[in-house]
Formats: C-alpha cells, structure tokens, sequence
C-alpha cells in the first residue's frame, strides 16, 4: 500500500485545478504546519514555516474546504 501511496503522490506533486492557485505539495506544507499544532495559521510565523508564497498560502485560508476535497487527508500523511 505504501508504494501506491508514493505512486500517487508522484503524479499528483505538482497539479494544480484551475482557479486554485495550491498544488498537492502546497497543501500538503500547510497541512504540516497546522498538523503540529503549534500555530495559529493565521500568523506570520507559520506561513513563514510553510515556505507557501502569501497569495497561495490565503487561498488555501480561503478555500479550505475545496482543497481537503481535492487534496483530502489521510491518505497522504
């Protein structure tokens, strides 16, 4: 199950939708900095600990639930 998980994970690194500005990996940054549980996602310091550009980082604030949707969880923790 791992490998397939990695497989996907491959395909999956770099695509965007259109009109959503994060790719996987980009949610996948954010998810790690709220996954530890030691920020606030709407301070500085923890945008600055996703290394996410501002625009990308707010809209994934933004659209939230549409990237879990696309992105989900689980899966790729």
């Amino acid at each position: 199950m791992k490998h397939i998980k990695d497989e996907i994970k491959k395909v999956m690194g770099n695509i965007t939708v259109e009109g959503m500005l994060a790719s996987f990996e980009d949610w996948k940054a954010y998810k790690d900095v709220q996954n530890s549980g030691s920020f606030n996602m709407l301070s500085p310091m923890a945008m600055e600990l996703s290394g996410l550009e501002e625009e990308v980082y707010f809209d994934i604030i933004e659209n939230y639930d549409e990237y879990e949707k696309l992105y989900g969880e689980g899966l790729f923790d």
